[in-house]
């Protein structure tokens, strides 16, 4: 289990944006490989012994179930659980509030075939008054993969700019909640090494907007869209007692599917513009890259050219003439112009124009 997890590449750029520099939130669910093989039998028997307690659970019946019977046969199966030394009313916060902490993260491996980029801001828990209105806003944004067949036909007009211009394979919106914090953001995989400036500059530009003007028409569509999600998920006896027992343990209380329509009902383009502005705009953001080595022109990027600092570039180039202006060339690769100039530098030089991705 713990090998088929570290093998998709979004779970472990999912934990390194989870990771709040050694906060709780940044541990992993299964923990590390040491761990797992450490585990004794005292050690299954302490934990279910500390966390199986009976203010610690709760007992759901859907269906046909007679509420009496369920009653009494809790209080024959149940009533001799143990007690924690200290219970806290289910919904009520346990430890301090965890702090997020603005950040990049690069990882380099040169085994993905394609980028991995996810973007995040602070979001909310789960009993805040701004929950449904940043559930709204993410189902603006949505998901979008260029596989599926209507995939230049979608709502979102971030998958609109992303699929006219090639800047991306797929993404996926998200808003998790915690106790007392959250993750919102975006989650985005592509191919297109050599623009990922532009599909990070689109994307937050999309999130300014929702900051100046969200339109009444996407935000209706929005809500909708979120309505039926949330209704069709409630599809069986099982499903509808998994939400009831979620939400009793998370904040406390039930929110029935009318109440939740009601929640999202009100939602409208100015609360959408002020959750933007109270928790996009101008808010530390964390960003997780996960990408191959793009070219071997890369790092040299990072030299200064104007110092005459050419230290990582090969000893043929260093030397030649005109290395500033390449230089200036490679700065500005992406167009037509730069990459059939780059081609002719390089054949001067006698390099192969498939070493530079061109």
């Amino acid at each position: 289990m713990l090998f088929k997890v570290r093998a998709l590449p979004w779970r472990s750029l999912f934990r390194r944006t989870y990771l709040l520099l050694g906060q709780p939130l940044g541990r992993t669910i299964l923990g590390p490989k040491a761990n797992i093989l450490s585990i004794k039998r005292d050690d299954l028997s302490n934990y279910i012994k500390t966390n199986y307690t009976a203010d610690r659970m709760v007992l759901v019946g859907t269906g046909a179930v007679d509420h009496q019977e369920l009653v009494s046969l809790a209080e024959k199966h149940f009533s001799s659980l143990p007690v924690s030394p200290n219970p806290i009313p289910l919904g009520r916060l346990s430890h301090p509030k965890t702090e997020f902490i603005g950040s990049e993260v690069r990882v380099r491996n040169d085994e993905l075939p394609t980028a991995h980029l996810a973007i995040a801001v602070e979001g909310v828990g789960w009993s805040s008054p701004d929950y449904f209105p940043m559930l709204v806003m993410q189902s603006i944004f949505g998901n979008w993969d260029r596989s599926l067949g209507s995939s230049s036909l979608l709502s979102s007009r971030l998958s609109h700019i992303i699929s006219s211009n090639n800047l991306a394979n797929s993404f996926m919106s998200f808003s998790t909640s915690y106790s007392d914090t959250g993750l919102w953001g975006i989650y985005l995989v592509s191919e297109n090494l050599m623009n990922l400036d532009d599909l990070a500059h689109f994307t937050l530009r999309e999130w300014t907007r929702m900051s100046i003007a969200p339109t009444e028409v996407e935000v209706e569509r929005a809500k909708s869209q979120l309505k039926a999600s949330m209704l069709l998920s409630l599809d069986g006896t099982t499903a509808i007692a998994e939400d009831i027992g979620r939400q009793l343990v998370t904040s406390g209380r039930r929110m029935t599917p009318k109440q939740i329509e009601f929640a999202i009902d009100v939602v409208t383009p100015a609360e959408i513009q002020r959750v933007a502005q109270k928790y996009l705009w101008d808010k530390d953001v964390r960003h997780v890259l996960c990408l191959r080595h793009c070219s071997p022109f890369d790092p040299f990027l990072a030299d200064c050219p104007c110092c005459g600092r050419f230290d990582r570039w090969p000893p043929r180039l260093q030397s030649y003439p005109q290395r500033h202006v390449l230089y200036d060339l490679l700065m500005r690769r992406n167009s037509v112009y730069g990459r059939s100039t780059i081609k002719i530098h390089l054949r001067h030089l006698r390099i192969s124009c498939e070493r530079v991705d061109l």
